[in-house]
């Protein structure tokens, strides 16, 4: 009986819920920066509130939607910061594109210092974040049900 379990499906449900969270993103026209983009530049860009919003004419795609998602988070804050976080969410997919691994690397490599500042470190935020998110999933769960 599903009441006993501690997830709704049990272990399948649950490894399948893994799976396809780990589904690839579907890029359509979007593309990551190139590997040899000049970092020190997305050190000073900004990540503007309209980073959040659909564009017009941009698809809409898996990664569309998650790139907007992670934009909130990152609004106000650089936009090498703002990539860090996306090849993060690309390089916990089961592929991603060729070159994330490297361009990852190489932005911890050269800019270490600037991430380190940027990225918000503060116990209370990362908690509160996580308080957030788990009230969304919660809510979510039950409009499902």
């Amino acid at each position: 009986m599903d009441d006993d379990l501690t997830y709704s499906g049990g272990l399948p449900a649950l490894q399948d819920r893994f799976e396809r969270r780990r589904a690839p993103f579907d890029f359509s026209d979007e593309v990551l920066p190139a590997e040899d983009v000049d970092l020190t530049h997305l050190t000073r860009q900004i990540v503007p509130e309209s980073a959040t919003r659909p564009q017009p004419g941009q698809a809409d795609t898996s990664w569309t939607r998650k790139r907007r998602h992670i934009a909130q988070e990152f609004v106000g804050k650089s936009e090498l910061a703002f990539l860090n976080a996306q090849l993060i969410s690309n390089l916990r997919k089961r592929s991603w594109p060729n070159h994330a691994p490297a361009l990852f690397c190489r932005l911890w490599a050269e800019h270490s210092d600037h991430l380190f500042k940027a990225l918000n470190r503060d116990p209370g935020t990362v908690f509160r974040r996580l308080a957030k998110m788990h009230e969304t999933r919660a809510a979510r769960r039950e409009a499902r049900q």
